[in-house]
């Protein structure tokens, strides 16, 4: 059948495209193939299990069990989209963009290294995790690189390094002349603390091996190293090209095929069709918000999003008078307009996914995409995934997205289009309400 065709052949292009991706990671701990390497680093997730046993007895107190939970969340998803649209919508709108671009294709790249290597975490027990989280290395949710440790490290450095150098005119000098300016230091300091913290807290909470934070700092920092150099022209790209919307459509089709999906299905599957489609949604968006006017120039250097008298241009839904009247409040106000533009912008980004989710569900159904009866969210059942040992051997089965013997191109195609609408509302709808109602 050509269904069977199809996916055979995705399979063949995948499983070629998930070697190369890997070879980096391996050649840089001296191996030269991903078996001798995923041997050696099962060894080293057995000794590290029994480090952080060790560990854990010497330290452990409900106290810091409290604390390191919530270090911990500092690095989830959820934090860092709010991180990230906290940005965006009070500190400058093209820094966000960049960040969201940087965090979420660091995420996809921590994501396909974890399901080409499919080594475990740390087994509980003899390792303590928090209540909820003892089964998790009996599932197929696999634990090289630590996504945490390689967002949290990208993050910092790519901050910093906005903050102090051009990447359209700096050179590598750049970096030693910013760490040595006495100026910089606590922002230094800052992102050392936050950097270590969060990847403590995984090991703390035996989330992850020393080996799974070594190769997740490592990734986070190939990742920012060749996106900083490029993120300006990369931005350039973005709010000047033509044919923008088929462009995403393009290469959001290409990573949604080419990315490696194990059988059984990973937690990572859904989560990087999430990730594939808050981009597009994100790219989309930032494009909006200049072509229809709500940004005053594509390097949008006039500040966060319009100056008072761009407003009049784009129009408002509220009188001329109270525009001014509103801003002005949030000029004598500034800490107070920004927790309320703060406020307000998250609940028309829930508001849009929500509005998109609803939409979404029924069509996908509707078409046979999706059977009835399927979970609102678009999430897959992982049922029969956690009965699946963590260390199972990589198989050699195809997963049949053409031929539907699953249902995973439906949730995928879903949390794709749900989370696009996701990136849409934080750079487009948010930013857009938030100039036309006078809080930007």
């Amino acid at each position: 059948m050509l269904e069977e065709r199809l996916d055979a052949g995705l399979h063949v292009l995948r499983t070629k495209a998930a070697k190369v991706v890997a070879m980096p990671l391996v050649w840089l701990h001296f191996h030269t193939n991903v078996e001798s390497f995923r041997e050696s680093q099962v060894q080293q997730v057995a000794s590290g299990t029994q480090l952080i046993a060790r560990l854990q007895r010497r330290m452990r107190t409900r106290e810091l069990d409290a604390l390191f939970q919530l270090i911990s969340l500092l690095g989830e998803e959820d934090f860092i989209i709010f991180a990230i649209s906290f940005v965006t919508w009070n500190v400058d709108h093209a820094l966000g963009r960049k960040l969201l671009l940087l965090v979420c294709m660091g995420l996809l790249i921590a994501n396909i290294y974890k399901d080409i290597f499919q080594l475990p975490r740390p087994a509980s027990p003899p390792v303590w995790k928090p209540k909820g989280q003892e089964s998790v290395n009996s599932s197929r949710e696999y634990g090289l690189p630590s996504s945490h440790a390689s967002t949290a490290i990208a993050s910092s450095i790519f901050l910093f390094l906005s903050a102090t150098c051009d990447p359209d005119t700096s050179s590598v000098s750049c970096v030693p002349r910013a760490m040595s300016d006495p100026h910089n230091h606590v922002w230094i300091l800052l992102c050392i603390a936050y950097y270590v913290s969060v990847s403590f807290s995984r090991l703390y909470l035996g989330m992850h091996s020393p080996t799974d934070l070594r190769a997740g700092t490592i990734v986070g920092l190939l990742w920012v190293i060749l996106y900083f150099p490029f993120s300006a022209m990369v931005d350039r790209y973005i709010v000047t090209s033509s044919w923008l919307g088929l462009q995403v459509f393009l290469l959001s089709a290409f990573l949604f095929f080419i990315i490696p999906q194990p059988r059984l299905t990973t937690p990572t599957v859904l989560l990087n069709a999430l990730l594939v489609g808050v981009m597009g949604g994100a790219v989309l968006g930032s494009r909006a918000m200049i072509d229809h006017g709500f940004l005053p120039s594509a390097n949008n250097s006039a500040g966060v999003f319009l100056s008072n008298d761009h407003v009049a241009h784009v129009g408002t839904w509220t009188s001329a008078a109270a525009v001014a009247s509103i801003r002005a409040w949030a000029l004598a106000w500034p800490r107070l307009a920004v927790f309320v533009r703060t406020i307000v912008g998250m609940v028309v980004v829930l508001l849009v996914r929500t509005l998109a989710k609803i939409i979404t569900m029924p069509i996908l159904r509707l078409v046979g995409l999706l059977p009835g009866g399927r979970k609102a969210d678009g999430e897959a059942s992982q049922t029969s995934a956690s009965k699946v040992p963590a260390l199972a051997p990589e198989s050699d089965d195809i997963v049949c997205l053409f031929s539907r013997d699953t249902d995973i191109l439906g949730n995928m195609i879903a949390k794709l289009i749900i989370n696009e609408f996701l990136g849409l509302g934080i750079l487009y709808f948010a930013p857009m309400f938030l100039v036309r109602s006078g809080l930007a």
